[in-house]
This record gives C-alpha cells, structure tokens and sequence, in this order.
C-alpha cells in the first residue's frame, strides 16, 4: 500500500509469516471526535426519524398527541398569568407574554438538559449491535425536543394578537438564537451524556439542579420583583445580565470615574448628594445599555465631575443609545434632547419637538 509521508505508520511482526506488517496510522482524540459529528450531521435523515419515533411512541394511542403539552402549557400560563399576575402587581396583558414565552424555552432548555443524562444509556441496545456514529444520539435527543418546541410555539402568535404584542424586524432574531440553542444542547447532550454513562448518580443531581436555577432565573417572576436582590440575578447561569468576571471588570473603571478612593469602601448612607451622584452616574453608564434612564443626574456634583458626565453623555448620544432623561433644566432638556414630554400629574400634555415642549410648559407656569 502507499504510504502517506505526512503521517507517522508503525510496523508489528506478523504471527503468521514472522515478517513485519504494515498498520494504520493512529488517529487523533480530537479528530475522531470531530469525524464522529460530521458523519452524525450527515445521517440527518436517521436521527430525525429517530426523533419522530420517539414523539409517536411517547403519544401512541393519544388522540391529541404532542398537542396534548400545548394544551397543558396553554392552561398553565392562564392560570399562572392571573394568579402571578396580581401577586407581583403587573398587568396581565404585560406578564402573560413575559411569561409565554420564558416559559416555553425554558421547558425546551431544561428538558434538553435532563434528556440529556440518557442519550446514550437510553439507545446501548442499537449502539452495542449497530456501528452508527454516537453524536447521532445527540443530534436525536435535540431534534425530539425541538419537534415539541414547534407544537408549543403555536400559543405565542395567538398571544402576541391577543395581548396587541408589537411586533418589530428583531423577531427575526429568533432564529440565530434558536441555532445557539440547538448547539449548546449537542454538547451539552455529549458531555452529560458521556458522564452519565459512567457516573449514574449525575442524571438525579442535573434533574435537581435544573429545578434549582428555575427559581432562581426570570422566568415566572419578573426582575423588579427581587429589589435589593437584583444584583445576585448573576450567579444565574441562563440570567442574560453581566456575568460577575465582566462586573469585576468595571469596578476599576467605576473607581476611576467617580474619584471617590477609599470612600467607596463606606456605606452609601454616609455619602453626600454629590457623591451619590458620582457613583450613581458611573455604574449606570459603565457599560453601554440599549436605554439609558436618567433623574436629574445633574442636580449634585462640581464642575469637574459635571465635566466629565457632559464627556460621557456625548459619547452615549453620539453612540445612538436611547437617554430619556428627567429634568426640570430647560437647558438641559434643550442641550441633550430631541423630542420632549411635558408631563403634569403623571399625565402628558405635550408631546412632540423640544422647543415646542418647552414652550407649552413654560405658557402653563404663567
């Protein structure tokens, strides 16, 4: 046979003959890895009729079938929107599209995660007698829980009319999100998988600590409703926030903005309005938010820390990042702002250009 010269060959004595012998390179860890994927990813057809197998066994004799968990989730978000609802004290037609959709992937989320701990045990019977790729079984066990995700998916546009949901050009960022999560479940599939098969107390541990981050995440309760306890929103892995390495990041730049040394190590109650001006400005604006809200953030403070705000201010308006800002200083208004709301009582009276605004308001002080 021809040799490859890039490759390394071994050569054995032959029991027969006595005469050396020829053997196979030896392949990679990683490259027979990545060979098991793509020849997986190539069998769609089989692990998706695997996947269909698998939903007609789990229905078979049902009348309804997978549709009976669309029923079951639509019960479920009526009956969890209108007692949640008037606990947390949040409009129904708000909370029960928060909660439709948080809930439905979460389901797919933690149901991929749980599953999981089975890919492999679940199919040893065709992996000891059939030599077919094992990533095969995680493309399967994805697939499965994504069949059921497309049948729950039905309750969201017929919520979305239902509750006047507005429906902008980003709902197309379902789809690059969905792919993140059909990749993050293949190795998540491969890895507990693997584990699992060696370790079988892991699947009960992953089933609890699944429960576990439910709590703990946004799905059913909306984030204000912690208070003081938002900051620790973090340590939840599927919490889409600042992670606590990048937090620890900005605690230098925070420092440095606020020039406040080693005051920042006292209680806030001892601050002076100034000082909390400068911490409060500096963590709000230490990273870049889509909406920035701002209460009169230059009613405290001197002309050097006023200096560097207006700095930082022109960098989030010039970086078309949304200010809505609150303020009695017409100046101010006028310096930062482009369309204004006169607001008396809690109620609009004018809206619409700044001058405008502006003059409105100034007519209704005389």
């Amino acid at each position: 046979m021809s040799a490859n010269p890039l490759l390394e060959y071994a050569t054995a004595l032959s029991p027969a003959a006595g005469t050396e012998t020829e053997l196979l390179p030896a392949v990679p860890r990683a490259a027979e890895a990545l060979a098991d994927l793509l020849a997986g990813f190539t069998r769609a057809w089989m692990w998706s009729a695997l996947a269909y197998q698998d939903i007609k066994l789990r229905y078979r004799g049902s009348l309804l079938g997978p549709f009976w968990i669309t029923l079951t989730n639509l019960v479920l978000l009526v009956a969890m929107g209108e007692i949640y609802a008037t606990l947390f004290k949040v409009e129904t037609s708000t909370y029960i599209p928060f909660l439709m959709t948080g809930l439905l992937v979460w389901q797919f989320l933690s149901t991929v995660v749980n599953e999981s701990c089975t890919t492999f045990t679940a199919a040893q019977d065709v992996i000891q007698q059939v030599p077919l790729p094992f990533s095969i079984q995680a493309y399967r066990t994805v697939y499965r829980n994504l069949i059921v995700l497309a049948h729950n998916a039905l309750i969201i546009p017929f919520g979305l009319i239902l509750f006047a949901v507005p429906v902008t050009w980003r709902v197309l960022e379902i789809f690059p999100a969905l792919l993140v999560l059909c990749v993050n479940g293949l190795w998540i599939s491969l890895l507990l998988g693997t584990i699992s098969t060696r370790f079988r107390d892991v699947p009960p541990i992953v089933g609890n600590a699944v429960q576990v981050v439910f709590f703990i995440t946004p799905i059913f309760w909306p984030i204000d409703a912690v208070g003081d306890w938002k900051p620790f929103l973090v340590l939840s892995p599927v919490y889409m926030d600042i992670h606590p390495r990048a937090m620890r990041r900005h605690i230098d730049a925070v420092a440095e903005f606020t020039e406040l040394g080693d005051y920042l190590d006292m209680p806030v109650r001892t601050y002076s309005s100034g000082m909390m001006v400068r911490l409060a400005f500096a963590i709000s604006t230490c990273i870049r938010p889509e909406i920035l809200v701002l209460d009169e953030w230059l009613a405290a403070g001197d002309a050097q820390f006023l200096a560097k705000a207006q700095k930082r201010m022109e960098e989030f308006v010039s970086g078309s990042s949304i200010v809505v800002l609150a303020s009695h200083s017409l100046d101010l208004v006028r310096q930062w702002c482009r369309r204004a709301i006169y607001l008396r009582q809690g109620v609009a009276q004018a809206i619409g250009p700044v001058e405008d605004v502006i003059a409105c308001y100034a007519a209704a002080l005389l």
